[in-house]
This record gives structure tokens, C-alpha cells and sequence, in this order.
């Protein structure tokens, strides 16, 4: 039993170095899940801003600097739920 390539089988290590393909496709990969992370916190700071606007008496500027959003977000966000 050749126990490098069991070894290699157990690690699930590449046999060879990644070629432009698998390279173009990881990198691909890693920059949708990056831009699906950038969504979901964008996200959850318009979630935010709703309940600031829904909960508070604050007004646009302050929601708009305590959720790091610009205030026309906030006035957006506003006019949608009146």
C-alpha cells in the first residue's frame, strides 16, 4: 500500500497546482460570497433604520449616522413607510 497516496486521499489534497480554470472559478467563488456578505449587512442596516424610524422619535441625521447609512436612505425609507 503506497502510503503517500493514501495520505493524499485522506487530506483531500490536490494532485497538482490549481490551473487558470479552477482559479478563475475559486476566485469567482470567494468574491460572490464576499458580495453576498456585503448584501446581507446592507441588509440588516435598512432593517435597522425601519425600526429606528418605526421606534424612535429620532430624526434623519441621527438615524442616518447610528445605522452608517446617508440620509437619503433614511428619508427613503421614510416616505416608503408612512
Amino acid at each position: 500500500m503506497n502510503y503517500s497516496k493514501t495520505f493524499t486521499q485522506l487530506l483531500n489534497k490536490p494532485k497538482e497546482t490549481m490551473g487558470i480554470v479552477e482559479f478563475v472559478l475559486d476566485r469567482e467563488r470567494r468574491l460572490s460570497e464576499q458580495r453576498g456578505e456585503k448584501k446581507g449587512k446592507e441588509a440588516q442596516k435598512l432593517a435597522f433604520v425601519l425600526k429606528m424610524i418605526k421606534s424612535t422619535d429620532f430624526d434623519d441625521a441621527q438615524i442616518a449616522g447610528l445605522a452608517d447609512v446617508t440620509l437619503d436612505v433614511v428619508k427613503k425609507i421614510r416616505l416608503e413607510h408612512k
